[in-house]
């Protein structure tokens, strides 16, 4: 990530790691080294306007998170923290449709998947004739776990009657099906 300040005339001075958990950091500013929260780098300003600031995970299975704070030579701070949600989840190593819960439902019903590169994804619900129900997911999505909850509703916001129907994902070269069944 790039950690910018609020003046940029003045460069970075200083880059202090606030807070972090379970999250190795490198500022490269000579040595290298990796650092502990509370430690401050300083710069010689103006030397930039945007240090890069390398951070991974210490355990991959944990919740991790990063709050760096840099000042420029003027003494704005600038509190930076978008690594956040990158470091929060753990990356699946494949594509994965989950079988919705609950099933049967009525009203609602969530459907997890795992997305486990950067692509298009597009979640469907078919009727058993193959028609088109509902798209519930068309958007590019970053690597991680989501889910999604369909309402039992059509394109149109109608509620669609009782029976079964099918679910299907499409993520890059990944398609996946699924049935569930709406109870009335």
């Amino acid at each position: 990530m790039d950690v910018e300040v609020q003046d940029s005339g003045s460069g970075v001075e200083t880059i202090e790691l606030v807070a972090a958990r379970n999250v190795l950091v490198e500022i490269p500013k000579g040595s290298g080294n990796f650092y502990n929260q509370g430690d401050v780098v300083s710069f010689t300003p103006p030397e930039t306007n945007t240090i890069t600031v390398y951070a991974e995970k210490a355990d991959q299975n944990k919740t991790a998170y990063l709050v760096l704070e840099a000042r420029d030579a003027a003494g704005n701070a600038t509190v930076c923290d978008p690594v956040y949600t990158i470091l929060s989840e753990t990356v699946p190593v494949d594509f994965d449709l989950k079988q919705n819960y609950p099933n049967p439902f009525n009203p609602t019903t969530t459907i997890h998947f795992d997305v486990a590169a950067q692509t298009l994804v597009k979640l469907t619900v078919f009727d058993v004739l193959g028609r088109e129900v509902k798209t519930i997911v068309n958007k590019d999505m970053a690597p991680g776990k989501y889910s999604a909850v369909w309402d039992g509703r059509n394109e149109q916001g109608e509620l669609v009657a009782g029976g079964l129907y099918i679910y299907r994902i499409k993520a890059g070269r990944y398609t996946a099906v699924r049935k569930m069944v709406l109870l009335k």
